[in-house]
């Protein structure tokens, strides 16, 4: 769009600069031509000028937003909230758990609930299939869910453990 009316701009002062091609058959043309440059050229420059920038300004969106520290702050603030009522929803179950089921609620307790069995296997130290009975005792007792993720599984925390408790935080 911009291209476009400076190729229009250019073109009507191009001819309103020549006056040997404006003037044919009107006399010398440097009266048309004054003439022509502030009846044509100006006035339709500004217009064309002043479009561009209106359709600049109705086209394209605005800057983007950029969050200031008190906001990023308050992020930082909710999400560790939400790690709090994690870790009181959970502390009531700890007590039922053996060693190794609370190694691994406590590697998905620190990544937020959430995560591939194949992490936990690594974080843990655990065996693959050491791994695997400790998460299915655990979805089977309703504490986790498990969820297949390509080559291994999504294991995370049940949704209604994290409800009931993010309610009885607030």
């Amino acid at each position: 769009m911009i291209l476009l009316s400076i190729a229009i701009a250019s073109t009507l002062l191009a001819l309103a600069l020549h006056p040997e091609d404006m003037s044919r058959g009107r006399g010398n043309g440097t009266g048309f031509h004054i003439a022509f440059l502030l009846t044509f050229v100006i006035p339709i420059g500004a217009v064309i000028c002043a479009l561009t920038l209106l359709l600049y300004y109705a086209i394209l969106p605005e800057m983007p937003y950029i969050k200031t520290k008190e906001e990023n702050v308050e992020k930082i603030i909710q999400e560790n909230k939400k790690k709090a009522s994690v870790e009181k929803s959970l502390d009531s179950i700890m007590n039922f758990l053996d060693a190794d089921e609370r190694k691994v609620i406590e590697v998905l307790k620190d990544a937020g609930g959430s995560m591939l069995q194949k992490e936990i296997t690594w974080k843990t130290g655990y065996s693959k299939v050491k791994t695997h009975r400790i998460v299915y005792r655990l979805a089977k007792r309703g504490i986790l869910e498990v969820e297949e993720y390509f080559n291994t599984n999504k294991v995370k925390i049940k949704d209604n453990l994290l409800k009931n408790n993010l309610l009885k935080s607030s």
